[in-house]
């Protein structure tokens, strides 16, 4: 064989086995390396394999990233730099956790804190006038005073009817306090594991469908005419209000559930006992206010900024035409979509 044959047999075999580019200079693109660890209560492995999906806000939907844990319960994924808010979503055996973080901007490893599966279970019963669902945990997993529970009421199509927060291992959820009666019980468990880093898990339930719920009063204000001022105009119901038509209106740029302030006129003046008011929008404190006259208001009271809201125990001792809600922020209008006024 000639030494210029066997040149470029070499030049072959070096270029292949180097994987050569049109440009050998470029460095191979970098990432974020993302490393973690799942185990499940009692802080053995979470299962053979748990299967994960992850999604950011800036990594197209269309780029997929979902994997397996190993044996031995670890994890790992590769993102792009300023990937944006991320969540993985781990499922094994029917449960889920969802674990959230700020990808970082420069590529590089990332250890994300270990995180366990707490796969407590909920519980509902009827005791009194209220449904109250409690949860325990058996040892390991999100427990303690750091943890946030959320206990929701949800109807036969899935929709929240109301929530309770709380950090202890109870809920109490008023019967008024439902619009309609609910089909299901359920709770997340939400912690802050570091800076920028949280998860969430929705226990295990026993209340889905929930306890057979007895029937209550319909509320004073059920088809209630009503008052809504959004932007200098205002909309007058004598009947069909959608704020008290007993439907949970999730789509609230649809009617005049966006205001500024709206009025409940109850028609004839009534003792109340209650208000519940339903705001999933995010309409922060509200101020509500009584009338006699459906004039002049007087001040009641200021909610404290949750979205699912019950004064109860009222004690007045005169009876009430109107019932006024207004934004405690001019700035930030209401977002409503029930309204109930409960009498004695």
């Amino acid at each position: 064989m000639s030494s210029t044959r066997i040149a470029c047999l070499l030049l072959v075999t070096v270029c292949g086995a180097a994987a050569c580019t049109d440009d050998p200079t470029d460095p191979p693109a970098e990432a974020v390396e993302v490393t973690g660890y799942i185990t499940s209560r009692g802080n053995g492995p979470a299962g053979t394999y748990v299967t994960y999906t992850v999604s950011c806000t800036d990594v197209p939907a269309e780029v997929p990233i979902a994997g397996r844990s190993d044996a031995y319960a670890n994890y790992s994924f590769e993102l792009p730099p300023a990937a944006g808010t991320c969540e993985v979503v781990f499922t094994d055996r029917g449960d889920t956790l969802h674990l959230r973080f700020e990808a970082p901007a420069e590529p590089g490893p990332l250890e994300l804190p270990h995180i366990e599966f707490w796969r407590a279970h909920a519980t509902a019963e009827v005791i009194n006038d209220a449904v109250v669902v409690d949860w325990t945990s058996s040892g390991g997993g999100i427990n303690g005073d750091d943890v946030l529970f959320v206990a929701s009421a949800l109807d036969g199509a899935g929709q929240t009817l109301w929530e309770e927060r709380t950090r202890g291992l109870r809920a109490v959820i008023p019967l008024r306090a439902m619009v309609v009666p609910a089909s299901c019980f359920q709770v997340d468990a939400e912690v802050t594991l570091a800076p920028g880093v949280s998860l969430r898990e929705r226990l295990q339930s026993n209340a889905c469908p929930g306890p057979a719920l007895p029937e209550i009063a319909s509320p004073t204000s059920r088809g209630a005419g009503c008052t809504v001022s959004r932007g200098g105009d205002v909309v007058s119901y004598d009947a069909g209000c959608p704020l008290t038509n007993g439907a949970i209106e999730r789509d609230l740029a649809a009617g005049q559930q966006i205001a500024d302030a709206v009025t409940i006129h109850l028609g004839i003046e009534r003792y109340l006992r209650a208000v519940v008011v339903v705001a999933p929008g995010g309409s922060g404190p509200i101020d509500v206010a009584f009338s006699r006259d459906g004039v002049t208001f007087e001040p009641f009271k200021r909610t404290d900024g949750r979205d699912y809201v019950m004064l109860d125990a009222i004690s007045l001792d005169w009876a009430v035409r109107s019932v006024r809600l207004t934004p405690a922020d001019p700035s930030k209008p209401l977002r409503l979509s029930e309204i109930s006024i409960f009498g004695p």
